[in-house]
């Protein structure tokens, strides 16, 4: 009997990041976290998706977790939220792809919990527009952003991080979280006004957008805009089975340079 051909998708839009640690996150060039654990999560709003016909434009999801040292260290405790807008095939969808199941960032990020709840469906409000993206996810998620201040011209920074071997993303602009919450049954904590690592560090939030027309190592700069742009992710069904060109790499180094599009999709 034939095995089942795996469903392709793809998506493309904007990452919030935000944890627990100080700007630029240790974690982002394998160091330890700044307070010892890892506290903090990703948001993804989805311009443009889809999972074989079916269309997830417009919609967002999100993963947030909490692990006693480094994220790599595994035994992390983590809720996942699916945008209450989704329809059940889309629900159906997105909860095959924040569970592992289809590849991708996920299924690696799955095997460092050993707790995963969910899906928590949540109405969220995502303003993308500007510099500083906003997000609230009904209750469960609060994530607003401020620029890093020079300490002593308090003039406005806009620094960047650059990861060849990123896993979520290439390229970010750093910010900072002037407030950032999370609220849920097995996931709980307030990092406002903490830095982040790539945007991300213990409070800090990192912004990246996947847009196009996508270059050859999947980046284009916008003027006036702190935002990293990637590339499309493209993943063909579950981890073992990845529409890749990359040769001589094991599949977790595989999926990370696919969802980041330097195999040009």
């Amino acid at each position: 009997m034939a095995a089942e051909k795996p469903t392709n998708w793809m998506m493309k839009g904007q990452i919030v990041i935000s944890c627990n640690c100080d700007y630029g996150c240790p974690c982002n060039v394998n160091g330890r976290p700044t307070t010892g654990d890892c506290e903090g999560g990703w948001t993804w709003h989805i311009e443009q998706g889809s999972h074989g016909d079916m269309r997830l434009d417009g919609l967002n999801i999100g993963l947030y977790a909490d692990w006693p040292a480094a994220i790599h260290e595994g035994n992390g405790v983590a809720t996942y939220l699916i945008d209450a807008r989704a329809d059940e095939p889309q629900r159906a969808v997105l909860q095959t792809l924040l569970e592992g199941v289809a590849g991708g960032p996920w299924a690696i990020f799955r095997k460092t919990f050993r707790e995963l709840h969910g899906p928590r469906f949540v109405r969220y409000e995502v303003d993308e527009q500007t510099q500083l993206p906003r997000v609230t996810a009904n209750g469960a998620v609060s994530v607003e952003m401020e620029f890093i201040l020079n300490p002593v011209t308090k003039e406005t920074i806009h620094p960047r991080v650059v990861l060849p071997e990123g896993l979520v993303v290439k390229e970010a602009a750093l910010v900072a979280t002037k407030r950032f919450t999370v609220n849920d049954d097995h996931v709980k904590y307030d990092h406002s006004g903490r830095a982040e690592p790539r945007s991300r560090a213990g409070g800090e939030g990192e912004i990246r957008t996947l847009d196009g027309p996508v270059t050859h190592n999947g980046f284009r700069d916008r003027r006036l805009q702190p935002l990293g742009h990637l590339s499309e992710t493209v993943c063909n069904g579950g981890p073992d089975r990845i529409r890749t060109g990359v040769l001589g790499l094991d599949r977790a180094a595989c999926l990370a340079r696919l969802h980041h599009g330097t195999d040009g999709g």
